[in-house]
């Protein structure tokens, strides 16, 4: 039965998605045996008959354990049930889309079919990297990404490859710009203040977030940005207070997800050290 391929992924690795004790494999036999709404619900996935559907359009060579995780985590946002409940199959592709619920609203559903059937996004998810990269870029642009209008994937390829030429001119122009104004905060091996709009293009692309835009403001002296290399990679923005004192506004990894306790504690160990409130 196909709804039992990805439930089978799970019920073989109970442990991660469960804290469990003692005999796993007699619990995954039981698990195995339960209706699918039942055993949907135990993982950590909404007990509802959308997910059961959604679940038997996962094709079976592209679920892993963090491909389940990464899904469970997603489940409970209206858009991700709504999208894929519509679609006719689950690749690699959609699997990676579904993992950004605020995209993969703007993907219009004709190019989200494409992708479902596209034997190129099987077992790879090129697509979103294509639109992770150009939203990027035009966000760094200043300009407003116009997903919606993208209805084949030959209509993304082309328009991504039109905002990468337009990026590149943007990069170009910015590097002549010159170097920003000191850093506020001496940085260190570990915390690396971005002097120029170069760096802080590269920061942007890099971490795939929208840094690459702050240049006007950072030469205003309102913002300044650095480079986290550890604990963690992340990007560190300070912003200039009411007060007049610098402080954080904000503490990134890549994407725009949230740092860790131990990187966030880091940086503020730092800015107290150098006097900085946080």
């Amino acid at each position: 039965m196909p709804t039992r391929v990805p439930t089978r992924t799970a019920t073989a690795n109970l442990g991660k998605f469960r804290t469990l004790f003692g005999n796993l494999g007699k619990q995954a036999a039981e698990l195995s045996r339960r209706p699918q709404r039942e055993v949907l619900a135990w993982l950590g996935f909404p007990d509802t008959q959308a997910w059961v559907n959604i679940v038997r359009k996962l094709r079976p060579e592209t679920v892993t354990v963090e491909r389940a995780l990464a899904l469970r985590a997603v489940a409970t946002v209206p858009e991700v049930t709504q999208r894929l409940a519509h679609v006719p199959a689950i690749n690699t592709g959609l699997l990676e889309l579904a993992n950004q619920p605020n995209l993969l609203a703007q993907v219009p559903p004709a190019l989200l079919n494409e992708i479902a059937t596209a034997e190129e996004e099987r077992l790879q998810a090129s697509a979103v990297r294509l639109l992770e990269d150009m939203v990027c870029e035009l966000e760094q642009m200043g300009r407003r990404p116009r997903v919606a209008s993208l209805k084949t994937l030959v209509n993304l390829r082309q328009r991504s490859h039109e905002v990468a030429e337009e990026f590149q001119n943007h990069v170009d122009v910015q590097r002549e710009a010159g170097s920003f104004p000191e850093p506020p905060v001496p940085g260190t091996v570990d915390i690396v203040p971005l002097t120029d709009a170069g760096q802080l293009l590269d920061e942007g692309r890099a971490q795939r977030n929208c840094v690459g835009g702050y240049g006007p403001r950072v030469v205003a002296g309102k913002v300044f940005v650095y480079r986290v290399l550890q604990p963690e990679r992340a990007t560190l923005s300070l912003r200039l207070g009411a007060d007049g004192g610098w402080e954080i506004e904000q503490l990134l990894r890549a994407c725009n997800l949230p740092v860790s306790p131990a990187t966030a504690q880091s940086v503020r160990l730092w800015l107290s050290r150098e006097s900085v409130s946080c």
